[in-house]
């Protein structure tokens, strides 16, 4: 059972990442270097010897972790963050405005990446906590989240809301909108912008064998030692191409 989203990634300049993260509430909890496992090596469009990773958290946001190379892909991240609330003017806002059957949202650029920004919530403080997929087959989508916990609570021709109901963090939403060109990009662990959508899960033994009955392409599960807390990790490929981590802690 997947309990709650653990992270999701961001690779970019490090020094400013640090500092807008910051400025937006985020603090640090903690930082490392990494020798990386086989099985993230082969999700690296390069592979390294180490990397550097930092852990930011923030109350009713999606932690980040920031991950530090000496060069990065040229797939870009497929997450596009959804921000809600007080942005402190970090977000260069365009004359841009994404028209759905949920929410409008505004267009912007947020550390290099393009994000979105839900105008129905100004005045509230800074929030991150939707993400907003493209998809090229809205049923394979569904399918596919459901099976890791997301419902479907609305969904119209091109597009649906999915919610994930986090068991110690609130509620997650990712909203999917249908692509008609048949194209499906990939992104890599050492993509640029935000990628990588991590879960804690009871049992990642367990998880893997769900999954893998159903017919999603899995890598092996390894173990790693992180901040001194050993845990088991497996990844895989969402329908969009998004690489979800799934993370189990395992009793020492």
């Amino acid at each position: 059972m997947l309990l709650k989203i653990a992270h999701i990634c961001f690779c970019g300049e490090p020094a400013k990442t640090k500092l807008l993260l910051e400025t937006v509430g985020y603090s640090a909890l903690f930082s490392t270097r990494l020798r990386p496992m086989k099985i993230t090596q082969q999700l690296l469009s390069n592979p390294v010897e180490n990397f550097k990773m930092s852990f930011w958290q923030r109350p009713n946001s999606i932690s980040i972790e920031l991950l530090e190379f000496d060069s990065y892909s040229l797939k870009c991240g497929l997450i596009k963050p959804v921000f809600s609330g007080e942005s402190y003017e970090l977000i260069a806002k365009k004359n841009e405005t994404l028209i759905s059957n949920f929410v409008n949202y505004k267009t912007g650029i947020f550390l290099g990446t393009k994000v979105y920004y839900d105008t129905s919530k100004q005045g509230e403080s800074f929030s991150f906590s939707s993400l907003l997929l493209i998809s090229n087959n809205l049923n394979d989508s569904i399918t596919f989240w459901n099976a890791l916990g997301f419902r479907c609570v609305k969904r119209y021709d091109k597009e649906a809301l999915l919610e994930f109901s986090c068991l110690f963090k609130g509620n997650i939403s990712i909203h999917l909108v249908c692509n008609d060109v048949n194209q499906i990009l990939f992104e890599d662990i050492d993509s640029t912008g935000f990628h990588v959508l991590a879960f804690i899960s009871n049992s990642t033994t367990q998880e893997w064998k769900k999954m893998k009955k159903s017919g999603f392409d899995l890598t092996d599960i390894e173990q790693i030692k992180l901040n001194n807390i050993i845990m088991d990790i497996f990844y895989l490929r969402s329908p969009e191409g998004l690489i979800i981590e799934i993370i189990s802690l395992v009793n020492s």
